[in-house]
Formats: structure tokens, C-alpha cells, sequence
């Protein structure tokens, strides 16, 4: 996240943006960007029937791009 939203929110707030501001602001950061993705027609073509790319071996394959998550829990919150 760019340093100019934390100087944002300062002059909105009137005080520096709490940790946990920050946090919620990049976890909302990230599902928008992710939405878009998703939600993006030529995205959902490839996810689906997938993207025939020459590799540099000079073989033509059909790839398919997939999103993996990891998840952990945090004992601590």
C-alpha cells in the first residue's frame, strides 16, 4: 500500500492511522484487487478453458491459471 494513503488518513484523522486501521485498510485492499480479478471476463475465459501459450521449448500447451491461498491461524489474535 502506498506510503501516501498512511498521509491521507493522517490529515483526515487529524493523528497518525492506528496498526489496525492499516491492517483492515490492506486486508480491503486486497479483496478489491481480487474482486476485479475474478470478476475480469478474460480471466474468467483462461481460469476456464484455459490460455495455449507456445513455452520456450517450442511446445504450444494449454495452461490454466489457478489462485492458491495459504491460511494460517494466529494464536496471537
Amino acid at each position: 500500500m502506498p506510503d501516501e494513503i498512511r498521509e491521507i488518513i493522517q490529515r483526515a484523522l487529524n493523528k497518525a492511522p492506528s496498526q489496525a486501521l492499516l491492517t483492515h485498510c490492506r486486508r480491503e485492499l486486497f479483496h478489491a484487487a481480487e474482486t476485479v480479478l475474478l470478476n475480469d471476463p478474460e480471466f474468467q475465459r483462461a481460469y476456464k478453458n484455459g490460455i495455449v501459450v507456445k513455452c520456450i521449448d517450442g511446445v504450444v500447451r494449454r495452461l490454466f491459471p489457478r489462485i492458491f491461498t495459504y491460511s494460517a491461524d494466529y494464536p496471537e489474535k
